[in-house]
């Protein structure tokens, strides 16, 4: 039985250019095969490439190979044909090798369940518990605003940000990463592929007088600031 796909969401017409374009993308574990098509269905509508597994151990072996943008984890794996019993392991995984993937775990009890949040967070410190109690609905609701969000004039559409006033598309998955991760600062080092696609972020920022700007902490670290425009800026200046 095939236990993982990876679907390629239907997009509207952008140029490829194999330098630059990289949609964003998902990793999806969760056990319940009903469960994890209503996941999947969500995130392909909202233009991701969707990586979707029951297993565990597949989940790791996917991660070896791709760097997601977002990753949507059941906690509980009774249904999953490996022997692990919960996601533990592909938490570690996503902490250790992929600090910047926005990383949500769906647990029952996440919420009220102090021992579980503990053993989450020594997973992974960065994850964010959603309580199955509120229903896979208001999961699925919180993935899409997540996949629609707005920082200034700039929202997220279909895997890619959107310039909203021009139209204009900047097509490489960090512009969304840095965007659902507003206002977190987000890590790249020196001369690394993901430091030259947000320079090329901010670049393009530039480009369209965006009110966005990206702005460096220093020691690797940057953030999406709302600032105005540049000629904006320029009057203001003077």
């Amino acid at each position: 039985m095939r236990l993982h796909f990876r679907r390629r969401a239907l997009s509207p017409s952008i140029p490829h250019d194999p330098g630059v374009t990289q949609r964003a993308d998902v990793l999806v574990l969760e056990d319940n095969p009903a469960e994890l098509e209503e996941i999947v269905t969500v995130t392909e509508a909202c233009g991701l490439d969707t990586l979707a597994t029951r297993s565990p151990q597949q989940a790791i072996r996917l991660l070896r190979a791709n760097d997601p943008v977002l990753a949507i984890l059941d906690w509980n794996m009774r249904l999953s044909p490996d022997a692990e019993r919960t996601a533990e392991n592909v938490l570690r995984t996503l902490a250790r090798d992929h600090p910047e993937t926005f990383t949500i775990v769906f647990a029952l009890r996440a919420g009220s369940d102090l021992d579980l949040q503990n053993q989450i967070a020594v997973a992974h410190p960065g994850a964010i518990p959603h309580d199955k109690l509120q229903g896979l609905t208001s999961l699925l609701l919180r993935v899409r605003q997540l996949l629609q969000r707005k920082v200034g004039d700039l929202r997220v559409d279909r895997g890619t940000v959107v310039h909203v006033p021009s139209g204009t598309r900047y097509q490489n998955k960090w512009g969304v990463r840095l965007l659902c991760g507003y206002p977190e600062a987000t890590m790249a080092k020196r001369h690394s592929t993901p430091y030259m696609a947000m320079y090329r972020f901010g670049v393009w920022l530039r480009d369209v007088d965006s009110t966005v700007s990206l702005e460096s902490e220093g020691a690797g670290f940057y953030h999406l600031e709302v600032t105005g425009t540049r000629s904006g800026r320029a009057a203001q200046r003077r």
